[in-house]
């Protein structure tokens, strides 16, 4: 097949927008930017409470602490507890700022359901939680469970950077938890 001078060029200026846009998509894949927005989550608008949990490892109940953060337009709440014991509950005052924040952070930090292939094996590994409520209704709950370096469950996205989030609305959430400690 013979092509014209005219024909040729608008061919290769096509292969170079499909090139251009393949190199794109695969960039976003690649860097999982490409998977945020509301995807798989309700809208902002619509969430009244965010939690967030903390399974710490199985150690002895004098080390083991974990922790469940909940939070609304105007408080959050903090409890700490060993093996279902609950050791501290605490809460602190949110500011509706503060709280819109956290819930646009779960896009920020690309928070969503997944699934994660649980790896038979492994025990004793650390959690986390995350479920949202709209009034009294479940609006989304997901959890991860790590250990040994794989992850099983159904929840991912920037879990650390969410955790951050959330976490500093509690004042020196470590020194509450290393207060727990002693009891």
């Amino acid at each position: 097949m013979k092509l014209e001078v005219g024909t040729r060029v608008q061919v290769c200026r096509l292969c170079r927008f499909m090139c251009t846009a393949i190199v794109a998509i695969g960039a976003i894949l690649a860097t999982g930017s490409g998977c945020c927005g509301w995807f798989g989550l309700p809208r902002p608008d619509s969430i009244t409470e965010v939690s967030y949990g903390f399974g710490d490892a199985s150690v002895a109940p004098e080390y083991h602490r974990s922790y469940t953060i909940s939070v609304t337009s105007d408080h959050a709440c903090v409890a700490i507890f060993a093996y279902g014991e609950i050791h501290l509950e605490q809460e602190f005052a949110v500011t509706g700022a503060e709280f819109e924040a956290l819930k646009n952070s779960l896009h920020t930090y690309c928070i969503r359901s997944c699934v994660l292939v649980a790896r038979p094996g492994c025990a004793g590994g650390t959690s986390e939680s995350i479920t949202l409520l709209g009034g009294s209704s479940e609006l989304f709950a997901a959890s991860v469970y790590h250990c040994a370096g794989q992850d099983s469950g159904n929840l991912c996205g920037d879990l650390r950077g969410f955790a951050e989030a959330i976490e500093n609305l509690i004042p020196n959430l470590d020194e509450l938890i290393e207060s727990t400690r002693d009891l």
